[in-house]
């Protein structure tokens, strides 16, 4: 049996996650960036097992679960490589953020990259033509959920664990990392 409970305020605390989108590399100098990166930090609608420290459950981020966020923290949120914990780069931001979005895929960016030494050594990786070596990441903090504690199993929930679905976030950061959690 399910049992659905309320949308309920979220337990405390940051979580950080993978995508598994690639960012993008756009090149060009022509507006004053060496590059613009672009892709998705998060996506909609797709079930994630969690089973880390947090606990052991489904997760997936509901469509308007970011709406909150860009339009209340935009100037808040930062673009920084491996979570601010590259030693050349540290918490410095790739670039501004020129885009920040929902679309009907998910969280979408465009970053203009600033003509710096720590975001050019970024370069080549980015550029690889088998596609970027980074993976994209996000950290937030849940401000709302829908959590089935028992739900039927599923083709997504073999096990049938609870299920988490993040209805609001608050977006800390996002960027690439090279080894996504």
């Amino acid at each position: 049996m399910s049992v659905l409970a309320p949308e309920t305020t979220a337990r405390a605390g940051e979580y950080l996650r993978f995508v598994d989108s690639e960012p993008k590399l756009k090149e060009g100098r022509s507006d004053g960036y060496i590059g613009r990166l672009h892709g998705h930090f998060c996506v909609f609608n797709r079930w994630t097992k969690i089973d880390n420290h947090e606990g052991r459950f489904m997760e997936r981020i509901a469509p308007g679960a970011c709406a909150t966020t860009f339009a209340e923290d935009r100037a808040k949120i930062k673009c920084i490589f491996q979570h601010g914990q590259d030693p050349q780069a540290g918490m410095k931001p790739l670039g501004p953020i020129l885009e920040l979005e929902e679309d009907a895929h998910g969280g979408r960016y465009e970053v203009g990259l600033l003509d710096a030494d720590y975001v050019r050594a970024l370069l080549p990786a980015l550029k690889e033509p088998s596609g970027s070596l980074y993976g994209a990441s996000f950290r937030f903090q849940v401000l709302r959920e829908h959590v089935d504690r028992f739900p039927a199993k599923a083709a997504h929930n073999p096990d049938g664990i609870e299920e988490r679905t993040i209805t609001e976030m608050r977006v800390r950061e996002f960027g690439p990392v090279t080894f996504p959690a």
